[in-house]
């Protein structure tokens, strides 16, 4: 008998952690840093590198917060303490939040979540993403041994723009205004490779 999407039972949400930012910093132009710390983080866990929380923002002159989905960069058990990144874009929500905020604010994250299981035999990686994914490809180059190697693809909005914190590994980077000028000449072979997209 083959099991059906109704015959699943539906996933728990993850509750609500509430959270209080403590610090705020700019990486680059257009990264930034929030710390943030909360007794509500206790048991919190990054399992694997690219994982996900969503964090509930408040929005301006709206009763609900807005929702979105960011990767978790690192956590400190001893003070609760999780940082998470923001690419700032212009207009939108958490963009908007990102750029203003400051300590004292508050906000609530759920998770962590996320699926990918790290390879640690492949020794060449493969990665492809736009900007909003830098911190998801940074936590995930962290994380290969020291004796793996990267080519790593980047979609941004300013091909100038030094808003990449990537090394760890030996990587190859390249940046572009557009995802399929920034894979042009990359190529991916088999056996002990792997790729990753953003």
């Amino acid at each position: 008998m083959t099991e059906t999407p109704a015959d699943r039972p539906p996933r728990r949400r993850k509750p609500l952690r509430p959270v209080e930012v403590v610090s705020v910093s700019r990486l680059a132009p257009r990264l930034v840093s929030v710390l943030v710390r909360g007794d509500a983080l206790d048991g919190f866990r990054i399992e694997a590198p690219t994982g996900h929380v969503k964090v509930f923002l408040p929005a301006d002159g709206q009763d609900d917060p807005a929702v979105r989905t960011y990767t978790p960069v690192r956590f400190d058990e001893a003070s609760k303490t999780l940082e998470l990144q923001f690419v700032l874009h212009g207009t939108g929500p958490a963009s908007e939040w990102a750029e203003r905020a400051g300590p004292g604010d508050k906000l609530e994250v759920a998770g962590p979540g996320g699926r990918f299981v790290l390879d640690e035999t492949a020794t060449h990686w493969w990665l492809a993403a736009d900007e909003s994914a830098i911190p998801a490809v940074a936590t995930l180059l962290e994380a290969l041994p020291a004796t793996a190697t990267a080519d790593v693809h980047i979609e941004v909005a300013d091909a100038d723009d030094d808003a990449l914190h990537l090394a760890a590994v030996a990587v190859t980077l390249a940046i572009a205004a557009h995802l399929a000028q920034a894979l042009r000449g990359g190529h991916l072979l088999f056996g002990r490779d792997r790729a990753f997209r953003g």
